[in-house]
């Protein structure tokens, strides 16, 4: 009699065990992905290496520039500061731009801005400005700083 009785829970039994070890798989594989490293954190130099310049990587692979030849840095006294950007391609994006130390506002590539500049193009760390009459200026997102060294 116990012989009908396990050929009735046998295919129950085989489920819940497959459905216990796909959980188990699944579990250990997010706890897996969660406890590496990021990327960001392999890429790091070297104590005593100089900083990698990934823009000169980028040109010595042959990646082209991101601003126009024509554009020039914007002077230190600039009446506007970049705060942030959104870049999607240099046509498509928004960048958060300052004026004259008042809070940032946003604005999307082809908007005016305060004083006549025009957001000409948004990239990955700059947005360039443009007159209307043949001058451009280049804002630079400010360096972010260093991380903090933990004491040993």
């Amino acid at each position: 009699m116990a012989r009908p009785a396990l050929n009735r829970f046998a295919p129950a039994l085989a489920a819940l065990l497959l459905w216990a070890l796909a959980a188990g798989s699944a579990l250990y594989w997010a706890l897996h992905a969660a406890s590496s490293a990021p990327p960001a954190a392999a890429a790091t130099a070297a104590p005593g290496m100089p900083p990698l310049d990934a823009q000169a990587v980028a040109r010595g692979l042959g990646a082209a520039d991101d601003a126009p030849p024509t554009v020039q840095a914007a002077p230190p006294d600039a009446r506007y500061a970049l705060a942030g950007v959104v870049a999607h391609g240099s046509e498509r994006g928004a960048a958060l731009i300052a004026e004259q130390g008042q809070p940032p506002k946003p604005y999307r590539v082809g908007a005016k801005l305060p004083g006549g500049w025009t957001l000409q193009a948004v990239l990955r760390r700059s947005a360039v400005l443009d007159a209307g009459d043949g001058r451009q200026m280049r804002l630079q997102m400010p360096e972010p700083a260093p991380p903090a060294r933990r004491a040993p």
